[in-house]
């Protein structure tokens, strides 16, 4: 869905099926009133106009809108694919009720909901993209001590299996904690990358540092 917009026509009720005033076929009401009338398009838009004051908003309208706008934006950063469609009819519907309610200044809360899912999906995204390459870095690093040991230092294979044990016991780590992992949902996908990579590598160092000393003894 793209970033909406608003006419400044006079109000005529929308029905599922007829053309928009911006040319659009209209595919679904999410709330519609004398002030204000929010809907989807077939072309997948999300829309809303509003029908008082010649199309123009108050100034304490003007702040629902802001907040609509950066939670669109929001969404269309952070929020997997597949949660997408659901956050921008919530959305919707959110700015509906904040624009047609009779207390200006509580309006805004109408996004709270709003707020807490996007939070819990891209979260719910950032986790499995960190579990993902925590376990892919893993094979990869496990597959890379072997094939060093056995090719170069075959007589110190032993210290070897030591990165190999504390790289796969970080990856089970991450695998059982996938679901808690505290992870920051506006974080770029390479800092999720690199997070992921650095627990693998510190595993695989103390399993190493861990063998070499109870070997000692």
């Amino acid at each position: 869905m793209a970033i909406n917009t608003k006419t400044r026509l006079e109000h005529q009720r929308l029905k599922v099926g007829e053309e928009s005033s911006t040319g659009q076929i209209v595919e679904s009401i999410l709330g519609q009133s004398s002030k204000v009338t929010v809907f989807t398009t077939k072309d997948g838009h999300l829309r809303w106009q509003y029908h008082q004051n010649g199309g123009d908003i108050s100034d304490t309208q003007f702040s629902i809108v802001s907040e609509f706008d950066s939670l669109m934006t929001e969404i269309r950063v952070y929020v997997p694919e597949h949660n997408k469609q659901e956050a921008y009819i919530r959305l919707g519907k959110a700015l509906f009720s904040a624009l047609n309610g009779a207390d200006e200044k509580q309006t805004a809360l109408h996004f709270n909901p709003v707020r807490m899912f996007i939070i819990q999906a891209s979260t719910q995204r950032a986790r499995f993209i960190y579990t993902a390459f925590a376990l892919a870095i893993a094979a990869c690093a496990i597959t890379v001590f072997l094939v060093i040991a056995c090719l170069w230092f075959p007589n110190d294979i032993l210290f070897f299996y030591g990165a190999v044990f504390g790289a796969a016991g970080a990856a089970v780590s991450v695998m059982q904690r996938s679901k808690d992992i505290a992870l920051d949902n506006r974080l770029p996908i390479r800092s999720i990358y690199l997070q992921a990579c650095i627990r693998v590598l510190l595993g695989a160092i103390f399993g190493r540092s861990s063998f070499s000393q109870a070997k000692r003894i």
